[in-house]
């Protein structure tokens, strides 16, 4: 167990409490995660974690591994002296004390040569200065993450790189890296241990250093390019037809992209790849990749056989094609199966050329799908669709149905009769009623998250039977629904202290 007599010289109380917690299970504290402690202990308030907390922390559990202070907001540089005395740490997290500056980060001299991983992600104080006092100070990093650090600049980040060549893990989104940058710096990557990248909105980041990036680390998994903007087929395809071991690749936004980056390049790409290209893809996000078509997912489909999420938001030229390309087990000669059996999360939501036949098609393919997002396809998702869906893939238990304004207490009826339902937003859905909620409530008790905003003819009645029959409900969004009162919100807070509700004051 953990000697606690020292429990009072903190100023926590929360922290006292999550302490406790952790005794009486018998945990030991090899890694110290604050926000970890706080939600075991049934906590969803602000983290009032202090300088003085993290000094009596690192003076009184030194033989910790690891410090996670993630969200700590209230820490300043004042902390970071206690923590530097912490001799056996191989891991300090800091992401979003935003409070912390490059003062502070000098203050980490002695702890910096034996980190393993740092990630200082929302530090949006820390410069070019202390990520340069950063690189001087580690040798054997694994992991580094900058994610929006919007003062840091490939100047100090390509010292990263050279002082710790077993780096695996590099995030940098949001920060001040040009495309020639990124070219410099992938010149000081390991081509065989870099296997996580993070260039999401690095905005002036352009082909030029996407395909100098792909080209140089061919044994990625994980790529996320969210939000560049400058990027066109050639980088996407580079990455395609190069990268062959990537797991999760994330292109949302890259409006230029089209289909034939999804089709190797006999001219530009190595010929093996004609066989491995995108077939280790457990997770893709084409979010509002708005020139990609039919064409481009038949060329995913053909190849894709470990997809666990599809995310194709606003993907607006996609039709019913499309999803028949995704249930034909024909398309791919290495395998019997379609792209959508392995499919667990789907994400359609304002892909407004697919349509009901297309997707009642599709799902009786679905073997293992739990989550579907039909957001904004008010055309699509009516009564009768539901309870098709809802005999056609049984597994379902997570659905968004936002904005289907077509959608009454008939259609919720459906689904509890044939799913079981965890998670289900319908907000906007203004024809729903207390009934239908009542109903649900009642058949899928089981349900932890729901959406009712903007559903305007609920009451407090619908509160109350979430209140009695969902006895594990952790999130409930009743804003603008006008007939809902602060009484009612009040009584179900008190009876399900670990839900959180949003709720117009």
């Amino acid at each position: 167990g953990i000697d606690l007599k020292w429990l009072p010289e903190l100023s926590s109380a929360h922290l006292i409490v999550s302490l406790v917690r952790l005794s009486q299970e018998d945990k030991g504290i090899r890694i110290i995660k604050i926000i970890d402690m706080y939600t075991a202990a049934g906590f969803d308030q602000e983290i009032e974690v202090t300088d003085n907390d993290v000094s009596v922390l690192a003076q009184k559990l030194p033989l910790s591994e690891g410090f996670d202070l993630t969200s700590c907001a209230k820490l300043t540089d004042v902390c970071l002296p206690s923590v530097n005395r912490m001799s056996n740490l191989r891991i300090l997290n800091l992401n979003y004390c935003s409070q912390i500056t490059d003062k502070g980060l000098q203050y980490l001299a002695d702890v910096l040569p034996v980190l393993r991983f740092l990630s200082l992600e929302g530090l949006s104080l820390i410069t070019d200065i202390g990520v340069g006092r950063i690189a001087e100070r580690t040798k054997f990093l694994n992991v580094f993450n900058v994610n929006k650090c919007p003062l840091v600049s490939q100047e100090s980040l390509k010292l990263v790189l050279k002082r710790n060549p077993a780096l695996t893990t590099f995030h940098v989104s949001s920060t001040r890296i040009t495309d020639d940058g990124l070219t410099l710096l992938t010149n000081s990557m390991s081509s065989s241990a870099m296997t996580s990248v993070d260039i999401s909105f690095c905005s002036e980041v352009a082909d030029f250093g996407v395909v100098s990036l792909a080209e140089t680390c061919n044994n990625l998994r994980f790529l996320n390019m969210r939000g560049l903007s400058r990027v066109t087929d050639r980088g996407v395809k580079t990455v395609c037809n190069n990268c062959w071991y990537l797991t999760n690749l994330n292109l949302e936004d890259i409006f230029l992209a089209s289909d034939d980056a999804f089709w190797f390049n006999v001219s530009g790409g190595k010929m093996a790849g004609n066989d491995l290209m995108l077939t280790s893809l457990v997770s893709l996000n084409l979010s509002d990749c708005v020139n990609i078509t039919d064409r481009g997912i038949r060329g995913i489909a053909e190849r894709c056989r470990k997809l666990q999420t599809l995310t194709m938001r606003g993907c607006d030229k996609l039709t019913e094609k499309s999803l028949l390309h995704m249930c034909n087990p024909t398309l791919c000669t290495a395998s019997t199966v379609a792209l959508c059996d392995s499919l667990k999360t789907l994400c359609l939501a304002n892909t407004v050329g697919v349509t009901a036949n297309g997707l009642l098609r599709m799902l009786p393919y679905c073997g293992c799908l739990e989550e579907m997002d039909l957001s904004g396809l008010a055309s699509v998702v009516k009564d009768s669709f539901v309870k098709s869906m809802s005999l056609a893939a049984r597994t379902l238990q997570r659905l968004k149905f936002a904005k289907c304004v077509f959608l009454t207490d008939k259609g919720i009826c459906s689904l509890t009769e044939f799913l079981w339902v965890e998670q289900l937003d319908v907000s906007g859905c203004h024809r729903i009623t207390d009934g239908g909620v009542e109903v649900l409530a009642e058949a899928c008790s089981g349900l932890t998250h729901l959406v009712l905003r903007k559903v305007v003819k609920v009451t407090d009645k619908a509160v109350n039977s979430v209140k009695r029959n969902c006895t594990a409900m952790l999130h409930l969004d009743v804003r603008e629904c006008p007939l809902v009162s602060t009484a009612a919100i009040k009584e179900i807070q008190a009876a399900r202290p670990r839900l959180k509700t949003f709720f117009d004051k």
